[in-house]
């Protein structure tokens, strides 16, 4: 789950789904609110590797010091690195749960109790609850990559990002929410600012297409 503070969190009371496993085996957690709006690990590793993708190209165009485009580099291999891992642990659970006897025990719900997904991870990665493969929140460090999970589900990566902007410069300024021209406009700046850039790198979405991110979203 997302809840309002942007945290993503696990609920543990029953057991875990495949995905819930992948998320926890990659110290990533998300909660079934998320889910119910649709949001996915796959939607959160594709919005990284778009930013960082984004981030490199234009390091590279803007012609930034050369520590800095290969900071950008690393972020984007780490951002692939982390898209197979992902895969490779779904592959894990699957290959385990194909057994005879398997160590992964389901429970009522046909999910893995806690306790075996627990004794199955350490016998086979060495990790505990308190000792994660990657304990990494993908969007801690930058809040507009989070997803409300009130918000509709979208297959762009930037549309996240700007309603998160929207929402921001609204707070800052309630006549913004009336003056959806201006408010576009400055929500491409805040897209610009932080690299999230049209297909080619250069420029941030048009004010116009914006808009389309916005549709059928509360703003305040």
């Amino acid at each position: 789950m997302i809840n309002a503070d942007g945290e993503i969190i696990v609920d543990q009371t029953t057991g875990y789904s495949k995905e819930d496993a992948v998320l926890l085996l990659l110290g990533i957690k998300l909660s079934e609110d998320a889910e119910c709006a649709g949001i996915s690990l796959d939607d959160i590793l594709d919005a990284e590797k778009e930013q960082a993708e984004a981030d490199y190209s234009n390091a590279k165009a803007e012609k930034h010091s050369d520590e800095s485009i290969k900071t950008a580099f690393d972020n984007l291999t780490k951002a692939d690195q982390l898209i197979t891992k992902a895969a490779q642990y779904r592959r894990d659970i699957t290959d385990e749960q194909a057994k005879k006897e398997s160590a992964l025990r389901l429970d009522e719900s046909n999910r893995i109790t806690i306790n075996s997904f627990n004794r199955w991870a350490h016998e086979k990665y060495k990790l505990t609850p308190e000792n994660k493969a990657d304990s990494k929140q993908p969007t801690q460090d930058k809040p507009w990559l989070t997803i409300d999970p009130r918000d509709p589900k979208t297959s762009s990566a930037w549309f996240p990002p700007a309603r998160y902007f929207a929402r921001q410069l609204i707070k800052e300024n309630a006549n913004l929410l009336h003056d959806k021209k201006d408010l576009t406009k400055k929500i491409a700046k805040s897209l610009g600012d932080v690299g999230i850039y049209k297909r080619g790198g250069k420029e941030p979405p048009d004010p116009s297409t914006i808009l389309k991110a916005l549709s059928n979203v509360k703003l305040g």
